[in-house]
């Protein structure tokens, strides 16, 4: 059995890239697994007379929530319900990392067009996964 891993961050992008990820589970027979990555950008912080703040636990949920509804919706377009997972930490190694753990032949992505500068100075996640991985990449546009 094929196994296909999708980088899922809740834009049209990715929602686009999962529709043609999904089609193409379901042509060839393949599991899909849609990934979003949390970034722990600060998981926790302290506030003079409060309890510490933990960031990551809501972006966690709603990183949940995305996935839920992208895979209802997913299934109710292809007939076919992808797995879900969310994960911790840089979103392009993250997507790669969790294509190794599941021996993925395939990493799809969307694109979201950055121009020159801004890919310079922010790098893309795509680009990350390309540059990274040692299965193919599909980068839907």
């Amino acid at each position: 059995m094929k196994t296909y891993v999708c980088a899922f961050d809740g834009s049209d992008h990715a929602m686009k890239a999962a529709l043609a990820a999904a089609e193409l589970a379901k042509q060839t027979d393949a599991e899909l697994t849609l990934v979003y990555v949390v970034e722990p950008y600060s998981p926790a912080i302290e506030v003079p007379g409060y309890a510490w703040i933990d960031w990551l636990e809501p972006l966690k949920q709603a990183g949940v929530r995305l996935l839920n509804d992208a895979a209802d919706e997913l299934a109710k377009r292809t007939g076919k319900k992808p797995n879900t997972e969310i994960r911790v930490g840089a979103p392009g190694t993250e997507v790669v990392h969790a294509a190794e753990e599941r021996k993925a032949d395939l990493i799809v992505v969307g694109s979201r067009g950055l121009g020159t500068v801004k890919r310079v100075l922010l790098g893309s996640v795509a680009d990350r996964v390309v540059h990274l991985s040692h299965v193919p990449v599909l980068v839907v546009r």
